[in-house]
């Protein structure tokens, strides 16, 4: 059954739709790659809620931003950083640096990450069983982090719905991009020593 989650940053400034939601739209997933951790500790040391769980994971719902409307606070706190020229974009609300979506750096790369904790527990129950846990070597130290599992069938399910949305030319449309193919919000490029205070040891 189709529905509509709402998404909210965790002071309600900034909020979005997701629309079509069914666990065969979207995948849940957990990450504890350094990156996601190193976004979580950025965030939080701009004064934004610690958002990893005990292993240092993020759970993440995965689907294609052509279903996701921004309906408050886009324009005045949405903002995006880079942990590297080349990383992935890495959305947050300025206003209180609640982690957003993650993306690549295309616009024809439609696939889009959002941490659960901005969705309701009623709407996360929805959709879905966790498909994948991921890179749980990178886990906090003294932690146990479940196996990791799930990776190579999430990455199949998430490259066929971006051919499927390619054929239907859903990729044309983003919220996070220009018709121009530039984001909305040039992203802020972390430096290597801003980067390195913020990614853990493993």
């Amino acid at each position: 059954m189709l529905f509509a989650p709402e998404y909210s940053c965790h002071c309600g400034k900034l909020r979005a739709t997701i629309h079509d939601v069914t666990p065969s739209t979207g995948n849940l997933a957990r990450c504890h790659c350094l990156d996601c951790q190193a976004f979580a500790i950025w965030l939080t040391g701009q004064g934004g809620a610690d958002v990893l769980d005990e292993s240092g994971g993020s759970e993440l719902f995965q689907t294609l931003a052509w279903r996701l409307d921004f309906t408050q606070g886009k324009d005045e706190y949405l903002q995006a950083i880079r942990l590297s020229p080349k990383g992935m974009i890495r959305w947050y609300a300025s206003c209180c640096h609640s982690p957003i979506a993650n993306m690549m750096g295309s616009k024809s790369m439609s696939l889009i990450g959002m941490p659960t904790c901005g969705f309701h527990e009623n709407a996360i129950d929805k959709m879905g069983p966790m498909r994948a846990s991921m890179f749980a070597k990178a886990a906090r130290k003294g932690s146990t982090p479940p196996d990791d599992f799930g990776f190579l069938p999430v990455i199949s399910r998430i490259l066929w719905r971006q051919l499927k949305a390619k054929m239907r030319a859903k990729t044309r449309y983003s919220p996070f991009w220009t018709e121009a193919g530039e984001t909305i919000v040039a992203p802020k490029i972390l430096t290597l020593d801003e980067r390195k205070a913020v990614t853990p040891k493993v």
